[in-house]
């Protein structure tokens, strides 16, 4: 199933739902289920973009920075690191190299 499709039945049931709680509030009755809402497209579902690549990552330069790290800081030799440890508040890089 696309993520289209999934939206598309996630957003019917909370309007059913809040449908049917302000119909029952008003008049006791309930309303039809086959109550239903389209969205128009924006885009065609032709290959345009390329759908694999993040446009906020760059994968290349990722390698690159592993590398230099690897070569240049003391400690980034190792690869039994289980985890990066970042400042939760600002993303900074704490350590390169942690351990449970």
């Amino acid at each position: 199933m696309e993520f289209d499709e999934l939206m598309n039945k996630e957003l019917d049931l909370l309007i059913r739902s809040v449908h049917h709680k302000a119909t029952d509030l008003k008049t006791g009755k309930k309303q039809n289920k086959n109550l239903r809402v389209r969205f128009k497209k924006d885009h065609d579902d032709g290959d345009d973009f390329p759908v694999d690549k993040d446009p906020l990552c760059d994968y290349e330069e990722d390698e690159a920075n592993a590398k230099w790290v690897q070569e240049n800081l003391p400690g980034g030799k190792s690869e039994k690191s289980d985890a990066i440890l970042n400042c939760p508040g600002c993303m900074s890089v704490l350590s390169l190299v942690s351990h449970r």
